[in-house]
């Protein structure tokens, strides 16, 4: 087949869109598909275009298989709702318009969210090419937003939103979703029940372990301590603060804490844990480093902030797996 994915993300960058698009393209390259990523140049989360791209304005690149087609963006850090706007609308425009004149007609366009305007990218260009259009969600916007990002119901740019993802529901072939219990929120936005797959996210097993942990990460460990990490996106959805004040509170006890990531909540984070002496902060490092770095604590942390959005992520697991799952966990451990 031939595939065109839209992403505004992929790597160099960090993150999930990132991570999950460039794995699915890389498979699909190696199981003989004809793969073309429309992405943006790499600039998130800190809003600055790395050196190498600087300079275009738009690039083709061939990564693993994938033939990648790099168009202009407005850069912003991942901080600010309405400079997040403006970067998004930009990818919207830049990447369809590219993506009509220089790409040449596939057999499906896949769009991702978020963002939203991404996807409105994808639909639009299927339209064009006059191809199927694959919806692929991660997160229920514009709900997230409003749950985690304090937005009134009526704010106009919710309420923009509120259309685009109804419209994405109704007008794609296919919805593909990594949140198992979404169908029923989809369904009740005007989706067609047999459009929606639920495909969770993988692992790779085998690269997991490739490579070393930084240095970076090795150095903020203070030996002999009993220490407390996280690595990924300093966002308001990980509840870092409640990691900060727990450090602060074990400090007479020698329990140190190691925060691995950037994101926007980064700034108030460190300011939340000035003065504390166990509290380490490094910046974001590479994908095959991750592994390595987990295995450096004595402990990880994994925050989620209570919200109904945690409903969508709820799959039933039958009784007789559960020893299976322990077994393997413990196994793993």
């Amino acid at each position: 087949m031939k595939i065109t994915f839209l992403c505004q993300y992929f790597p160099p960058e960090m993150g999930a869109p990132a991570a999950r698009t460039y794995e699915h393209a890389r498979y699909w390259a190696r199981l003989g598909h004809e793969v073309t990523v429309i992405t943006g140049f790499p600039n998130h989360p800190t809003g600055i275009i790395r050196p190498e791209y600087r300079g275009y304005l738009v690039k083709r690149e061939k990564v693993d298989g994938i033939a990648l087609l790099r168009t202009w963006v407005y850069c912003t850090a991942n901080k600010g709702f309405f400079k997040r706007v403006l970067n998004f609308f930009s990818f919207l425009f830049s990447s369809f318009i590219l993506g009509a004149l220089m790409t040449t007609r596939p057999d499906v366009i896949v769009g991702t969210s978020p963002q939203f305007f991404c996807a409105v990218a994808a639909y639009l260009l299927s339209r064009v090419k006059g191809v199927p259009f694959v919806f692929e969600v991660r997160d229920i916007w514009p709900l997230t937003l409003r749950e985690l990002g304090g937005l009134s119901t009526r704010h106009p740019l919710v309420l923009l939103m509120q259309w685009l993802e109804d419209f994405g529901y109704r007008s794609a072939d296919v919805v593909v979703s990594v949140l198992p219990a979404a169908e029923g929120h989809m369904v009740s936005r005007g989706m067609d029940p047999a459009k929606f797959h639920y495909l969770p996210n993988g692992i790779e097993l085998d690269g997991r372990r490739d490579g070393g942990a930084p240095e970076i990460v090795r150095s903020a460990i203070r030996p002999g301590a009993f220490t407390v990490g996280f690595v990924g996106t300093l966002g308001r959805a990980n509840v870092l603060e409640t990691l900060i004040d727990a450090a602060r509170l074990l400090e007479p006890d020698g329990v140190e804490v190691v925060v691995v990531g950037h994101g926007p909540e980064r700034e108030q984070l460190v300011a939340r844990a000035d003065g504390a002496s166990n509290i380490a902060f490094v910046g974001p490092i590479a994908k095959e480093a991750v592994a390595p770095a987990l295995g450096l604590f004595d402990a990880c942390y994994v925050g989620y902030r209570r919200s109904s959005l945690a409903d969508f992520e709820k799959i039933a697991i039958k009784d007789e797996a559960r020893p299976l799952i322990l077994k393997e966990n413990a196994t793993n451990l």
